[in-house]
């Protein structure tokens, strides 16, 4: 009889989102010490448990500075997020350390946030000016390839 009544309150929750006791949200990535590049792809994971619901995730100076909101609505059970690091809804973040991503359920029951991670500028790039695509160039003729650095 308590087995039946445990997979009721399972399919409650899944049809209305509410939270099961004991929910929990764990942020696995980013990890303590990591620094992640301005503008690059970077992929924010987390696990959950007892969540049918969606999840808000922001991003954090410290634990308790709201910086702002990088994802408004995802489903918890999607587990991860492709994010353009420093992008948030409203604006950007800095480069600087002390950084954390907190994931929260949207009624705001249950919450899970990253280890401290640091936002580093973009790495510096080489641009080749020329040539830039179809021209022929001869061995021997001299002259250089001129280039700019980007982000240095």
């Amino acid at each position: 009889m308590r087995k039946h009544a445990l997979y009721r309150l399972i399919a409650l929750a899944a049809l209305t989102g509410l939270t099961l006791p004991g929910a929990t949200i764990t942020v696995t990535a980013p990890t303590a010490g990591e620094s992640l590049r301005t503008g690059c792809p970077y992929t924010i994971r987390w696990t959950s448990t007892g969540l049918t619901g969606d999840v808000r995730i922001s991003l954090y100076r410290g634990t308790s500075e709201l910086l702002g909101i990088i994802e408004n609505r995802i489903a918890a059970s999607a587990g991860s997020l492709e994010w353009n690091v420093g992008q948030l809804i409203s604006g950007s973040a800095g480069t600087g350390d002390n950084y954390r991503v907190r994931v929260v359920e949207l009624r705001g029951e249950t919450t899970g946030q990253s280890a401290a991670f640091s936002i580093s500028p973009e790495a510096p790039l080489l641009r080749v000016m020329s040539p830039n695509g179809g021209e022929s160039l001869m061995i021997g003729t001299g002259g250089g390839i001129p280039f700019e650095y980007v982000n240095v």
